[in-house]
């Protein structure tokens, strides 16, 4: 009995020292953006609703990802004449093209 009652105190303590760890993704929504354009762009990213506006730099080649509590869409601009605001979706994976006209468009990978 003895042996047993250490045993359920050291799986409790184990799953108490986990739980924060486990917990701390709920919520998250990650949004993930590669650079395919071939040279490095600014490009400005904003949660649908808000006149906030973060600026990023992406490398060519490089991906930026970020989490948010919100699973709110977001939408980003990047640089371009013609470029406009475009649709992102939380926990969606995108590329940044860079189109005939110079424009950076937004594609689902």
């Amino acid at each position: 009995m003895n042996i047993y009652r250490i045993g359920m105190i050291a799986l409790g303590s184990g799953l108490l020292a986990a739980s924060p760890a486990l917990a701390g993704n709920q919520g998250e929504h990650s949004f993930s953006l590669r650079n395919d354009t071939g040279g490095t762009i600014d490009c400005g990213i904003k949660r649908d609703g808000s006149a906030a506006i973060e600026g990023i730099t992406i490398k060519a080649g490089e991906v930026w990802t970020k989490s948010y509590s919100s699973a709110k869409d977001r939408r980003v601009k990047c640089e371009g004449t013609y470029s406009n605001w475009q649709r992102i979706q939380a926990d969606g994976v995108y590329r940044l093209v860079r189109d005939a006209s110079e424009r950076i468009l937004v594609q689902s990978q």
